[in-house]
């Protein structure tokens, strides 16, 4: 599938060497758990139980990671599909290729970096140290109102419910970032 080889002709392949037969539970369960990911389908906890990550090379175990993330991402859990992607990329340290190029897709998706301006970042910047509007405005010299105009932009630019989702997103884009350096 990296390559672009059609799902379909994958699992015609799988079928024809009687993969389903031969292969041990561990290679069957992350052949379907990789099938499924492409999908957009989710693998039961069970079957991925099965998966010895032991047993994987770096790619592989990158992929495992990748489909978890964006099974995570599919089921509206952001900071469990960040924490996937941060494993996965670390398999990937030496791997450039296909696969890293799949994960910054699945990242860009997932975590969207806002437009901010430089004011925005600077207000953020605090209000992840859990300040309020107040000591945000005496810390930078300007207006509770100025504040309260830079958190309601940072709030609209990023579809952020609140000033914890806000928050709970810039950290969770920060922490992928700093994992991927």
């Amino acid at each position: 599938m990296d390559a672009g080889t059609p799902v379909d002709e994958i699992r015609d392949f799988l079928t024809k060497i009687g993969f389903d037969e031969h292969a041990t539970s561990h290679r069957r369960a992350y052949a379907c758990l990789i099938l499924s990911d492409h999908d957009g389908l989710s693998l039961p906890m069970s079957d991925r139980e099965v998966i010895d990550l032991g047993l994987l090379d770096a790619p592989d175990r990158a992929r495992f990671h990748l489909a978890a993330a964006r099974e995570a991402a599919r089921v509206g859990h952001g900071t469990a599909a960040a924490v996937e992607l941060s494993k996965s990329r670390a398999y990937l340290l030496h791997w450039p290729g296909r696969i890293a190029s799949s994960l910054d897709q699945v990242a860009a998706t997932i975590l969207d970096t806002p437009s901010v301006t430089p004011a925005q970042q600077k207000v953020l910047n605090l209000l992840l140290e859990g300040l309020s509007n107040e000591d945000i405005a005496h810390q930078l010299r300007i207006s509770p109102r100025t504040v309260a105009v830079h958190v309601q932009a940072l709030l609209r630019n990023t579809a952020a419910r609140s000033r914890t989702d806000l928050a709970v997103r810039e950290l969770r884009r920060r922490f992928t970032a700093l994992n991927h350096a």
